[in-house]
């Protein structure tokens, strides 16, 4: 039969009854309605879960009248077949079976005899037990009532249900009930309570068979309005858990009368209600911490717009999503106008049960968050709570207690309405998100509120995060910061070779250099070069090799006044001959030997004058005089030239200022107590700008910097190197970190004793397993975390960490450390697009204020405006701010939160995915030494994760792979893993993601047959649930690849048990999807069951 959309209400229900009639009543199962499927399914892949339970609790006050109270509940259950239903298989299908009889009791708990406060505490005991109970859907029962006495007149009424037969509208229906029920019983009247025209059973049978017949046009519609559909969730504080977690809590917050009057005010105006206005601010919310404009939240809606419906107890609430596209400079009315545009369209075409829709669209099936939407918002508009039983001679109150709830989404926002107040309640995974931040979001939510109660006009973009909390946490753009007037560089060296000409300076192989040799001799090269015509900015190119001649290079150079730039003489010839062409030096010092093919194709192409320091002898260099120079250079003038990556492949020539490094080298210094007796390492990559901490670190102090030859880097005797020179003080990057505790580990080394005293990170991301890897190595060593850009130009951002410290920390979503605030006189600002200061937890661009940052690029002025730019809260053209195009978030702390560049973030089927999640999983796996993820585009366009691993040789892959399903959503998992024996790396000692080599392809498989019975068997299975012919299914083909779902994962299951005699579970059968994989499950499912049988017989023996 057809019901028309515009059949009159009198119309549908004549249908209805009609459509019952033709049902019958003669069976005692029943289908499920497409809401408890959902449920079912959900509570078959988590059955431990307490996160569908409803439970209500109430105090009463006065003569209670027990026998009245346990016939009153019985008459509930009479009326309501749904308290008296379970759940189970019939004919493989799942159903639910109406008992005739209630087998509910009333359960008596007398705390009378207990003193005071402790029985307070023993009923929130006995409460928070109840809210937590596990339900057995098949055994039953599923509504579970309890009476706590406190006293003779004072007692505790404990609700609980699970969700599969009740709703938040059926709590209140049930304490009405009670109301009506209990003053018949003590009055010995008959109640005035009219029959229940039908049963929720009979709403289940006409959903079944008549509303997939209706809705083909509210199906359509949702296709249309979910294509392409991003999800919407907020960058968790924690790891996402492989599987979906429902540890909640809750965090309330109120509204006052004159905030709820003014937001009632702006309902009226628009003609929206409560719902529409609050969810459209929190979308201006969720639109300004993501970052993103495409929208969507879950939303309920009660589902009884019938009136046989509105009195009956059971699970009828739908789940609908309000997606929005969400524009900067759209003013907040507008978007209001939006929501409410997009709330009426999705309550007229509410009627199709979102378990039909997921159904219908078959979004990719993952066990770690919810399909659609992970963000949940309720405006509660109907009594959920038992403040509306009215007993004669009995006052009654919510009895609140304080157990651990749970939560069924990321995040679920309820708005209620209580009296001339409005009360917000925010549930949140604690699995996610930590308290700090969710307090934070909940006082951001506020603040929003009431600025645009106050003034709704203005564009979403313009209303700020900031709270009363934030201001005193978030740097201020408007502070004033001092650039104090600093030195040259190399005056603290020239400082300390006065103050101290004999202590040795460079220790290197088998020499060493004092102070003042190297001060000398550093004075002469200078004055050769100013006789050769160099003054003051010029550029002087060092052709260099890791040797003391290119530290005294640098001195020389400094001292004429000049810029240095160093050319790494392991780079390519035409790499080199490129920064020579954009730098355009006046001279080359060479103190690594030449080739031929140097001299010619770069010397006498560019016309180059060559100093090389290796056909250079001591004679001729004592020629010149070994007093410093007469150069005028302070912190504004240029000290050297460092080349970046270009987007568009020519590199970006940057120039360095003496004041950066000055101040922070004396600032470095001063915060972690270097010292004279330090020993340094120089192991920074040549061309990398902290090599000028290497350097001037230790020569500012009079303390000694070690100079490990080249082939001890490259030959992986790092670590040997640092314990034989005792060295105290390095600088290093991740990946060069990593090879020194491979090689420890290899060498069996991990346990000597070790003088490091501090580790400084930089240039990768700091993961936790890098420190413990490093701890491994140095035990006692502190490890200081440094972010900072080749323009601004030294570290400006640090954090420190101890050994003591580390295992008690909690790491991000990436598993990656905070790069925690500014060093002294920087701002780490955290800017939107409009260029204003983000909110806590709010993505944005992180951008450096500081007076000491470098002069910009060389010959890219277009560029130079764009990155560096005039801080937007002043008018000052001095007051300078670099944008670094990484992007962050600001920590509840304070820290900083660095989330990668853009570049890094990739959507895979509709889900955004972090590379650096997928890496840490892979490298807790045991035998993993490294790992790298990248998308990568493969075959037919399609963005695919790859993943470049360091393994043991006894590491599986396909093992591997099986770890990683147990571990990670599954979008998440690559689909190629490349082996490689190490990373290739820049001459920086950063992974050089150019020379990764692409994955093997191949083409797709033809389908593979089942080569034994147990594989034919379940190509028989998977062809009855599937619906496809068993000719067209091989044993690698995915179940979810090939129309398989959560309830289908369900039903084949119970095949495979049947067929078997082997329990499969759904989450197995998400790990394992193909029939070879589950073939081989079952093969060793019962091999085990037979050892478990053989040892129960040999124990029997035993015993006997």
């Amino acid at each position: 039969m057809d019901i028309s959309q515009d059949q009159s209400l009198k119309e549908k229900r004549e249908l209805l009854k009609k459509l019952l009639e033709e049902k019958g009543r003669n069976e005692n199962s029943f289908p499920l309605s497409f809401q408890q499927l959902r449920l079912w399914i959900l509570n078959e892949i988590n059955p431990d879960t307490s996160a569908f339970n409803l439970c209500s609790t109430i105090r009463w006050h006065g003569p209670l009248n027990i026998e009245a109270l346990e016939e009153s509940i019985q008459d509930i259950f009479n009326r309501h077949e749904s308290l008296r239903t379970t759940f189970n298989y019939v004919n493989d299908e799942p159903c639910q079976i109406v008992n005739h009889r209630s087998s509910n009791k009333l359960i008596l708990n007398d705390l009378s005899n207990i003193s005071g406060g402790d029985k307070i505490e023993k009923a929130q005991q006995i409460v928070s037990i109840e809210s937590s109970r596990k339900f057995n859907l098949i055994e039953g029962p599923l509504v579970f009532t309890q009476l706590i006495r406190l006293e003779p007149e004072d007692h505790i009424f404990i609700l609980s249900m699970h969700h599969i037969i009740s709703d938040g509208w059926s709590l209140g229906i049930f304490f009405k009930e009670l109301s009506v029920l209990y003053k018949a019983h003590v009055n010995k009247d008959g109640p005035e309570i009219e029959d229940l025209p039908i049963q929720y059973i009979d709403y289940a049978v006409w959903q079944k068979k008549n509303l997939e017949l209706q809705l083909a046009e509210q199906l359509s519609y949702w296709r249309r309005k979910l294509q392409g559909l991003t999800l919407t969730e907020l960058e968790p504080d924690f790891p996402r858990p492989g599987v979906q977690t429902y540890k909640g809590v809750y965090a309330l917050s109120t509204l006052d009368s004159e905030i709820t009057g003014r937001l009632n005010l702006l309902c009226r105006q628009h003609k929206a209600t409560q719902f529409m206005v609050m969810l459209a601010i929190f979308k201006v919310l969720l639109y300004r911490l993501l970052g993103q404009g495409d929208i969507s939240v879950g939303f309920p809606i009660a589902n009884r717009n019938r009136s046989e419906l509105q009195g009956l107890i059971g699970f009828f609430i739908n789940t609908l999503v309000i997606r929005t596209q969400i524009e900067g400079e759209q003013p907040f009315h507008e978007l209001l106008g939006k929501v409410r545009a997009n709330a009426l369209e999705a309550y007229s075409n509410q009627d199709l049960p979102f378990e039909k829709l997921l159904e219908e669209l078959n979004p990719k099936r993952d066990l770690s968050r919810n399909s659609l939407f992970s963000v949940f918002f309720n405006a509660i508009n109907y009594d959920t709570t038992p403040r509306s039983v009215k007993f004669q001679d009995i006052q009654s109150e919510p009895f609140l207690h304080f157990d651990e709830p749970s939560t069924k989404f990321d995040i679920t926002v309820y708005v209620q309405p209580i009296a001339d107040k409005t009360q917000i309640i925010l549930n949140y995974n604690t699995d996610l998100f930590s308290k700090e931040r969710m307090s934070e979001l909940m006082e951001q939510y506020k603040t929003l509120i009431v600025q645009i109660i106050s003034n709704p006009s203005l564009p979403v973009e313009k209303y700020h995060l900031t709270t009363e909390s934030s201001v005193k946490i978030l740097p201020d753009p408007l502070e004033h910061l001092v650039g104090e007037r600093q030195r040259a560089i190399h005056e603290f060296f020239v400082e300390q070779a006065q103050k101290s000409p004999k202590n040795i300076a460079l220790k290197f192989g088998t020499g060493q250099w004092t102070y003042q040799q190297l001060d000398e001799q550093s004075n002469r090269l200078a004055n050769l070069l100013i006789s050769y015509g160099i003054t003051k900015n010029d550029v002087v190119s060092i052709y260099a090799t890791r040797s003391p001649w290119l530290v005294l290079s640098i001195l020389g150079v400094l001292k004429a006044g000049a810029a240095f730039s160093i050319l790494d003489s392991s780079h390519p010839i035409n790499m080199l001959s490129r920064y020579i062409e954009l730098s355009k030096p006046k001279i080359l010092i060479a103190i690594s030997s030449m080739g031929d093919n140097w001299k010619n194709e770069v010397v006498m192409a560019k016309e180059l004058m060559v100093i090389d320091l290796n056909d250079l002898n001591a004679s001729t260099l004592l020629k010149y005089s070994s007093h410093p120079p007469s150069t005028s250079v302070d912190g504004s003038s240029s000290a050297y030239i460092v080349f970046t990556s270009g987007t568009t492949g020519v590199p970006k020539v940057v120039v360095g200022t003496h004041s950066p490094v000055s101040h922070f080298i004396k600032w470095h210094i001063s915060k972690f107590g270097l010292n004279t007796h330090d020993r340094f390492s120089m192991l920074s990559g040549l061309s990398h700008d902290p090599l000028l901490r290497d350097i001037f670190s230790p020569l500012s102090l009079g303390a000694e910097l070690y100079i490990p030859d080249t082939d001890i880097i490259y030959s992986g005797r790092i670590g040997e190197w640092l314990l034989k020179n005792r060295i105290t003080v390095c600088h290093l990057t991740p990946s060069l970190a990593e090879a020194v505790h491979n090689e420890s580990v290899a060498n069996d080394k991990a346990d000597q004793s070790i003088d490091l005293r501090f580790a400084f990170f930089g240039g990768e991301s700091l993961t936790k397993k890098s420190i413990e890897h490093f701890l491994q190595f140095a035990p006692t060593v502190q490890v200081v975390n440094y972010y900072g850009a080749t323009e601004t130009p030294q570290a400006v951002c640090y954090y420190v960490y101890t050994p003591n410290s580390v295992n008690s920390l909690v790491f991000d979503s990436r598993n990656t450390l905070t790069v925690g605030k500014g060093v002294d006189s920087v701002q780490a600002l955290i800017l939107n697009s409009r260029q204003k200061l983000c909110g806590i937890g709010e993505l944005g661009e992180i951008c450096i204020r500081t007076p000491y940052l470098s002069k910009g690029y060389i010959g890219a002025e277009e560029e130079n405006l764009r990155r560096f730019i005039t801080n937007p809260y002043v008018e000052n053209i001095d007051d300078r701010v670099y944008k670094t195009g990484d992007m962050g978030r600001y920590l509840p702390d304070g820290n900083i939160q660095l989330l990668g560049r853009t570049d890094r973030q990739v959507k895979i089927r509709g889900y955004r995915v972090e590379p650096e999640d997928i890496e840490y999983c892979i490298c807790k796996y045991s035998g993993v030494k490294n790992c790298i993820v990248y998308s990568k585009v493969v075959n037919n366009d399609e963005r695919e994760l790859v993943a470049y691993v360091i393994l043991d040789e006894k590491v599986d892959l396909e093992e591997l792979r099986g770890y990683l399903l147990k571990n990670l959503p599954q979008h998440a998992i690559p689909s190629y893993f490349v082996q490689l024996t190490e990373f290739p790396l820049t001459p920086n000692g950063k992974i050089d993601k150019g020379r990764l080599p692409n994955p093997e392809y191949s083409p797709a498989e033809s389908v593979i047959r089942p080569r034994n019975d147990v594989e034919e068997r379940l190509a028989n299975i998977w062809s009855e649930i599937l619906k496809v012919s068993s000719v067209n299914i091989g044993i690698k083909d995915k179940f979810f690849e090939i129309g398989g779902n959560s309830l289908k994962a369900i039903f084949l299951g119970n095949k495979i048990h049947k067929e078997f005699n082997v329990q499969v579970s759904i989450s197995e059968l998400f790990l394992y999807s193909t029939i070879e994989a589950v073939s081989e499950l079952i093969s060793a499912k019962k091999w085990i069951t037979t050892q478990e049988k053989h040892n129960l017989e040999n124990n029997k023996e035993i015993l006997l």
